[in-house]
């Protein structure tokens, strides 16, 4: 067992609690957050990216979903944990079975209005009270990280494509049209985007942890850390935004007193709805007026996305041509990893990873968010599969790019595994849908091929992507659960259906598209923005269609013409090679 268990276990019995829930995330809730905030992976030791624990004397229990599955399995042995799989375990039916019932502390900044107003009920009719309560990581944490401060920088107009003071204008008057007076903007990813700065307080994700809000007239209140903002900076705020110190936004709440303050229900900490309940305000807690906003590049954004593709591309396109003489000295994973993102260091605008690269050699490729730990990973020798999914934050664009390599004689049931991956991802690029359909509606597409052999993946075929921000954006995705966003002109999302088999290998083939109109009026279809080869060593042309194969070759094409200009001789020699047509 982990001693951190045990130490919350006092920490509960101190403060008369007989339960604590502790997500991943923090007071901003997003998907991923900084070191300081790695509090699950200190008191459990998994670290994947979405998850919670719940504790009382006598149960431990993680919850994450099916991304992470094989990984928690391998993280929580002897931690005292019990690992379930959110997406069918109920943890409050878990709660329920529980000898001992009682209050279950929570910490009101880590949980949305929309977590609490669905499981308070649900644990009161199992005889469980949530309360409101401190985060014991304050006491427990020893060494914990300290709270991020890294400075803001302004996202220009060559970029954004979009003024901030635009952007507030136009979706202030959405508010006024919606009868609220402002929203409170708690995402980091939200605020960003709309006030066009950006910053490094959280690892692979161009945000600073500040807070916002939208006024119906226009203009906007930036509340942030001081310190994180440089005399230049301020100069280039836009006039329209006020400036504050965290401390004053109970303050300015209160201000509000009387009028409809917008709290968007699954982005906003439950802690800020009980500041408008304390300040006699009125609270609406439907969806974000940014949310969509941000989703749909404008065209800045769109041409932004291409650039960085193609310079990601031909990072990408040198590594892979290099990879033959690496494979030689039997490499690691990590040091694989590694040189991925120094060829990507080599390319304009780049400034980092937009997450920390997967390099899964055979069983490893299995864990669909494995990460190759830096000393002692995988050697690549022999015969087998190589999984890597990797991408990269440019200045114009945010990338994500999966490809699947043979590494010697992979063998016939991996071809075919591969293939029948391919032809899913084929069948989501060429689809053509009509306007109003949602990535729900689409996500059969992709799985029909693996259904066909009995197989499937516990993933989404697809999430949305951010403009130099979050690699995971919503709300748009491609999933088999209940989904009501349409997909819109100008949303990119991924297209990446997988194939796992423990032990073995895995399969992942993933490209970034853009929504565009098709050429049939009131239709949509897909234009792919990722320029790298599939592997066709791995390809079993027998499988294929006659129109996947002319599609396979289209592809190769496209990238052959975009790439020739932008490697060196050697790598375009592979890349010729690479791109080769391909018959049944």
């Amino acid at each position: 067992m982990r001693p951190t268990l045990s130490a919350l276990r006092a920490w509960l019995k101190h403060h008369q609690l007989d339960a604590f829930i502790l997500p991943h995330g923090d007071p901003y809730l997003g998907e991923y957050v900084a070191s300081h905030d790695e509090g699950l992976c200190w008191l459990t030791g998994f670290s994947g990216s979405a998850g919670f624990a719940v504790v009382t004397q006598h149960q431990a229990w993680l919850y994450t979903d099916g991304r992470y599955q094989t990984q928690g399995a391998q993280q929580l042995v002897n931690s005292g944990f019990e690992l379930r799989h959110s997406g069918r375990a109920k943890w409050d039916e878990d709660l329920a079975a529980a000898e001992a019932k009682g209050a279950i502390g929570f910490d009101p900044w880590l949980h949305s209005i929309e977590w609490h107003a669905q499981y308070e009920k649900k644990l009161a009719a199992h005889h469980w009270r949530l309360m409101a309560a401190a985060n014991p990581l304050k006491e427990l944490w020893q060494g914990r990280p300290p709270v991020p401060a890294a400075l803001v920088e302004i996202q220009g107009l060559n970029f954004a494509g979009e003024s901030s003071a635009d952007k507030c204008r136009r979706l202030g008057e959405k508010l006024a049209a919606q009868n609220a007076a402002a929203e409170l903007v708690n995402d980091a990813t939200l605020v960003a985007w709309l006030l066009n700065i950006r910053g490094r307080d959280v690892a692979h994700i161009p945000v600073v942890q500040a807070r916002a809000m939208l006024h119906a007239s226009g203009q906007a209140e930036l509340f942030i850390d001081p310190h994180k903002l440089s005399d230049a900076v301020r100069a280039q705020l836009d006039a329209h935004i006020t400036v504050h110190r965290p401390d004053q936004l109970q303050h300015v709440i209160k201000s509000l007193h009387g009028k409809t303050l917008r709290l968007p229900s699954a982005h906003t900490p439950y802690a800020l709805l009980q500041y408008v309940h304390e300040a006699g305000g009125v609270a609406d807690t439907s969806a974000s007026v940014i949310l969509t906003a941000r989703a749909i590049k404008n065209q800045t954004e769109q041409d932004g996305a291409r650039r960085s593709h193609l310079r990601d591309a031909a990072a990408l396109v040198q590594f892979f041509a290099a990879l033959p003489e690496l494979i030689k000295t039997a490499p690691r994973e990590a040091e694989l990893a590694r040189v991925i993102a120094q060829h990507r260091a080599r390319q304009a605008d780049y400034v980092e990873e937009s997450f920390s690269a997967i390099v899964g050699w055979q069983g490893n490729g299995a864990i669909v968010h494995y990460r190759a730990p830096d000393e002692g990973s995988a050697q690549i020798a022999g015969n087998g599969v190589l999984l890597i999914d990797s991408g990269g934050q440019y200045r114009c664009g945010t990338t994500d790019i999966t490809r699947t390599i043979a590494i010697g004689a992979p063998g016939a049931h991996a071809k075919e595994m591969y293939t029948r991956v391919l032809k899913g991802h084929l069948a989501i690029a060429r689809a053509q849908f009509p306007v109003g359909t949602t990535g729900g509606q689409l996500d059969a597409l992709a799985r029909q091929f693996l259904w066909a052999a009995g197989l499937d993946y516990d993933h989404g075929t697809g999430h949305g992507v951010g403009s130099f921000l979050s690699v995971h954006e919503g709300p748009q995705r491609i999933s088999n659960r209940p989904d009501s966003t349409a997909l819109e002109v100008g949303m990119i999302l991924s297209n990446e259906p997988g194939c796992y088999l423990p032990g073995k290998f895995g399969v992942r083939i993933e490209n970034l598209v853009l929504v565009i109109p098709a050429e049939r009026p009131n239709f949509l279809r897909f234009e792919t923005l990722t320029l790298v080869p599939y592997d066709c060593a791995l390809i079993d042309a027998a499988l294929l269609s006659p129109d996947e194969i002319v599609q396979i070759n289209q592809y190769h094409a496209e990238v052959l013409a975009a790439l020739s200009h932008a490697v060196d001789e050697k790598t375009k020699a592979f890349l010729l090679a690479q791109t080769q047509s391909i018959s049944a």
